[in-house]
């Protein structure tokens, strides 16, 4: 018959009233208590074994699991520092349960240091089940990383894989890892009771779900009806049983079996009927004994809902042998609704949110987003090194803004991390940048909050990672980008990229401002987009020339104009002694051509281009520098993009 958990718990308390110190009472309580979900009374009992028998150990490793499943449901049973005295004592057991703490407590720095700890620990096949990303990668990761055969290189793939998932790349905590360490962590110790050591696996298929998407918002079970209250979950549902109208004879199963040719699954529903709140939009079968008072004998089901993912979904999971083993819920197979099922089947369900995204998690920013416009450049320092200027604009009309006297202020709260091939930070800078204007000024998507970066990097790839933040709106904007920086070296002539501006101003002397260049002021432009009949300044330098006997430089500078009007002009060049070659009409646009002659190997120039646009299309310059003086004429060229709005 079925256990009557208070009779058990009579019978324990009669054990451990006659024997207070029985060296392993409480813990067979603990243990009963846990069969009946019931967390709080077991982790009570666990913890009295204890104090009995503090060699128990058990019922300390109980006692931490117990403890772990409070904590999912938004308890607290252990204090920071107590926690610290069992990590001492025990960090297997007790580091998980401290890494929940902490992320709780929004310590998610302290959570990673826990988890990283604790994966350490393990031996490698339960290690295993936290580095394993098959549930996470794309198929086309999966290909990459199956042809990765060293362990070194696999390290690195996945740290790779979860430097890119980041949310916050800026800061030294991977949010995104410790959700995984955390939900790996509950499969295992919830969702393992009935795999068996020839499964291959550390989870049933609620494992395979919950690490892929998460917690569900509501979760209902076989043994605990629980009825659908939140208002995002009932939506889902009331649109899943719209959807379901029509085969709803199926998911309301008859109390009895007598007379129905397909009673298995609920078919032909009588007067009397279960009712559908806290159960699964989905048919589920019934085994059922032949007995007069028509006794129903249900398999173990569990369904959870998810109000965020996919548009809303709904995932059943069906315990069909009876010993723990949970998988998807299956159509059932005679059924005249089979379509309508096979649509709403879990795996498919599920399916289809993951061929979207294989995972899904979402992080709190604690703010809307921020728009933000980013591009780079890079100038020779040496043949290996190179200054990497990054250019950052924030459009005024998206920051909180205070006037005074006539002028508007506003901020950013700007980080900037550059990591090398092994993912490790090379580069890291951190500033709060003020501005003002004039309030009449403050016109426009167009008028950014200017910003610059400059990183003296080797030659090499990097992941760049931007993070800005509005102190007076909260708003946030984070972007991750890889940049490649090819060393100067060997190559005559030698070309930086180009920087596009919105204003070069000529200085007296060399300035010592983040936006100055020697004599120049160069105010970059980030989102490279003018107004019509803006002047379009383009800044680069020229590395490397080589000089004559009479030590002198010559060399020509072609700008082929793609998108613009025949007329466009070139209408200044600073540096050098600039002789037009004229106009050439071509294929790919308008290209216009100056020779140069100079005394220094090294050149910087700025054009400012009065160019009509043909349309509102993006438009591209490609500069091309010929050294005059070199057998053959060797050139090198760059490419730059920008475009005109209104």
């Amino acid at each position: 018959g079925r256990l009557d958990p208070a009779g058990v718990d009579k019978y324990f308390e009669r054990v451990v009233e006659h024997f207070p110190d029985h060296y392993d009472a409480y813990f067979k309580m603990g243990m009963v208590r846990e069969v009946f979900n019931l967390y709080d009374q077991a982790l009570a009992a666990y913890s009295h074994q204890l104090d009995v028998n503090p060699e128990h150990d058990a019922a300390r490793a109980k006692m931490a699991q117990a403890a772990l499943v409070l904590m999912r449901d938004g308890e607290f049973p252990f204090g920071m520092s107590e926690l610290a005295d069992f990590v001492e004592k025990d960090p297997v057991n007790f580091l998980p349960l401290l890494a929940e703490t902490a992320v709780k407590e929004g310590d998610l720095g302290r959570a990673e240091e826990a988890y990283t700890w604790y994966v350490s620990l393990l031996k490698p096949g339960e290690r295993d089940y936290y580095e394993d990303l098959k549930l996470l990668v794309t198929p086309e990761e999966q290909q990459a990383f199956d042809r990765v055969y060293s362990r070194p290189d696999q390290d690195l793939f996945r740290k790779k894989f979860w430097m890119e998932h980041d949310p916050t790349p800026t800061t030294p905590v991977n949010e995104r890892r410790v959700e995984h360490f955390r939900r790996v962590n509950y499969s295992r110790l919830r969702f393992s009771q009935g795999v068996q050591p020839w499964d291959g696996r550390g989870w049933d298929r609620r494992g395979d779900v919950y690490i892929r998407l998460g917690h569900p918002d509501h979760r209902s079970r076989a043994d605990r009806l629980v009825f659908e209250t939140d208002p995002e979950v009932v939506k889902v549902k009331n649109r899943l049983n719209v959807i379901a109208e029509r085969g709803m004879e199926e998911i309301l199963a008859s109390k009895h079996s007598f007379g129905q040719t397909t009673a298995a699954y609920g078919y032909g529903v009588g007067p009397q009927t279960s009712d559908i709140k806290g159960m699964p939009t989905f048919p589920l079968p019934n085994r059922k004994t032949w007995m007069p008072d028509g006794t129903e004998l249900g398999y173990k089901w569990e369904s959870w809902i998810y109000a965020q993912v996919g548009g809303g979904i709904e995932v059943t999971f069906l315990d069909l042998t009876g010993k723990g083993f949970y998988d998807y819920a299956i159509p059932p197979p005679n059924s005249r609704n089979y379509k309508l099922w096979q649509r709403l089947a879990p795996e498919a369900v599920v399916a289809r949110v993951t061929n979207q995204t294989p995972s899904v998690y979402e992080f709190d920013y604690g703010g809307d987003p921020l728009r933000i416009y980013v591009y780079t450049a890079d100038f020779k320092v040496s043949d290996w090194d190179s200054n990497l200027e990054i250019y950052i604009g924030v459009p005024w009309s998206e920051l909180g803004q205070t006037v005074e006297g006539g002028r508007a202020y506003a901020g950013v709260d700007r980080e900037v991390v550059l990591y090398n091939r092994k993912l490790e930070p090379v580069y890291r800078d951190s500033a709060r940048v003020v501005e003002s204007m004039p309030v009449s000024e403050v016109v426009g998507p167009g008028t950014l909050l200017v910003d610059q970066v400059r990183a003296r990097v080797p030659a090499n790839t990097y992941l760049m990672a931007i993070q800005v933040r509005d102190p007076a709106t909260r708003k946030i904007q984070i972007q991750k980008r890889y940049v490649v920086l090819k060393p100067f070296w060997n190559k005559a002539p030698a070309l930086s990229g180009i920087e596009v501006a919105g204003s070069v101003e000529e200085l007296e002397g060399p300035g010592d401002g983040k936006f100055d260049k020697g004599e120049l002021r160069v105010v970059p432009l980030p989102s490279k987009v003018f107004v019509k009949g803006q002047l379009v300044y383009l800044y680069y330098e020229i590395y490397d020339l080589v000089r004559n006997e009479f030590g002198q430089t010559r060399y020509r500078v072609d700008y082929l104009l793609h998108g613009v009007e025949q007329g466009s002009t070139i209408t200044r060049i600073f540096k050098g002694l600039g002789r037009a070659l004229g106009q050439v009409p071509k294929a790919e646009g308008l290209q216009i051509s100056y020779e140069h002659e100079g005394t220094s190997d090294r050149e910087p120039i700025y054009v400012a281009l009065d160019v009509t646009p043909l349309g509102k299309e993006e438009m591209e310059v490609t500069v091309t520098v010929t050294d005059l003086n070199t057998e053959g004429e060797k050139s090198v060229d760059r490419k730059v993009r920008f475009s005109f709005g209104e």
